[in-house]
């Protein structure tokens, strides 16, 4: 099965944290108490190091809802 594209993604929200312009990664960083260095990852849709909860939490950080959507379909089996 093919990859899809990654979404795009407008990284940091404009937020309660800065409503005039958006922070720099360092200060988004000492805001948050998010290291400075996670927030590249995020922006380029690098996840494979974060937990869905880790996410959700930087989300509430500046002040996001975050709704999750799961849908559990069953496995194809493959012969090998």
């Amino acid at each position: 099965m093919p990859m899809a594209s990654r979404p795009r993604y407008c990284w940091p929200p404009k937020s309660s944290i800065s409503s005039t312009r958006r922070p720099s990664v360092r200060e988004a960083g000492r805001l948050t108490g998010v290291p400075y260095t996670d927030f590249p990852r995020i922006r380029n849709v690098d996840l494979d190091r974060f937990t869905i909860d880790r996410l959700m939490k930087i989300l509430g950080q500046f002040d996001r809802r975050v709704d999750v959507q799961v849908a559990v379909t069953p496995k194809t089996f493959e012969p090998a």
